[in-house]
């Protein structure tokens, strides 16, 4: 039987949905970060090997390696980082998802997204791509490639069994996906992708990079590392020692310019009153999940649950129907 897995392999988190029938299925996330090692690497570690060597991934290549931060342009499918973090994914994915023998080849059906400034040009190079990762573990049997915010929609619109969650017939809906490095935009007209897209490469990291910049400044910020920075705006505090440093003000504002570039970039495309609803998606919809209603119209914002899954959890549903 061959799995389907939506797969999300995103700048700053890589997140899987594997799925056999609608009952039985599972999801995992896990930050897009790697780091080579060579020895000292304890069994409890969480790492990747192949021909090319052996690396902490996710949250241990974080806590304990260097991490590079990927390319934020279409070079990155074709990336080393890119390659490992899906076949990781795949790995972890499989045997949880699948009851059998682990010595067995998994058969995969991925279906995945690329981002509206690199789609048209990189999907046929991508499908590609990944159908040359198979392994004696993992044999990637089908690739779909679409438009990344088509994930977030299905999984807004259509159940499992297909049934209609959200209908937007005889209307516009715009989907906004706002992830760590880009964001991207479509419309769908009569629950049809529409002709209109937008994207730029520039992300809630962008948030990241300036409240990092403004923590440094202060000497009770020399031990706060870029990577801790997502927490620290979930949790409005970060430690010096064993003080907590409340930064709740610092990132309140650092929200305000990020939701004004969001919306000149929607308002330079779409006229307002032509939206009927506008579907928030990726980290950056979770970051700015009490903002955004605020800076549209009322009742026009949806925001699925679990904004970092939806796209994941909705290109497995495309490739489960």
């Amino acid at each position: 039987m061959t799995a389907i897995v939506g797969l999300d392999i995103g700048y700053g988190e890589t997140k899987g949905f594997a799925i056999n029938g609608k009952e039985k299925h599972v999801e995992l996330s896990h930050p897009s970060a790697i780091t080579k090692v060579e020895n000292g690497v304890a069994e409890t570690h969480i790492t990747y090997s192949d021909e090319t060597g052996r690396y902490l991934v996710g949250h241990d290549a974080v806590d304990f390696g260097t991490p590079e931060d990927p390319s934020v342009d279409s070079s990155y499918i074709r990336s080393q980082q890119y390659r490992i973090m899906a076949m990781f994914m795949l790995n972890e994915l499989m045997p949880r998802h699948i009851k059998e023998d682990r010595s067995k080849q998994y058969r995969v059906k991925i279906v995945t997204g690329l981002p509206m400034e690199f789609y048209k040009k990189d999907k046929g190079d991508l499908v590609e791509v990944m159908r040359g990762w198979s392994t004696d573990k993992i044999l990637i049997d089908q690739v779909i490639v679409v438009p990344q915010p088509l994930g977030s929609l299905t999984d807004v619109m259509v159940g499992w069994d297909g049934e209609v969650l959200q209908d937007f017939s005889r209307r516009k809906v715009l989907i906004f996906d706002i992830g760590h490095g880009t964001v991207d935009g479509i419309e769908a007209i009569n629950n049809k992708m529409g002709l209109k897209t937008v994207g730029k490469s520039w992300g809630i990291s962008q948030m990241y990079a300036d409240i990092y910049s403004e923590i440094k400044k202060n000497p009770t910020g020399s031990g706060v590392k870029f990577s801790d920075i997502r927490e620290v705006v979930e949790e409005g505090f970060y430690y010096a020692g064993p003080k907590k440093i409340d930064c709740t003000r610092l990132v309140e504002a650092a929200k305000k310019p990020m939701i004004a570039k969001i919306q000149a970039v929607i308002n330079g495309q779409w006229d307002k009153n032509e939206l009927y609803r506008i579907i928030f998606t990726g980290g950056g919809a979770n970051v700015l999940e009490k903002e955004l209603p605020k800076a549209f119209e009322q009742g026009q914002v949806i925001i699925p649950d679990t904004p970092t899954m939806a796209n994941a959890r909705g290109f497995a549903k495309l490739g489960y129907a």
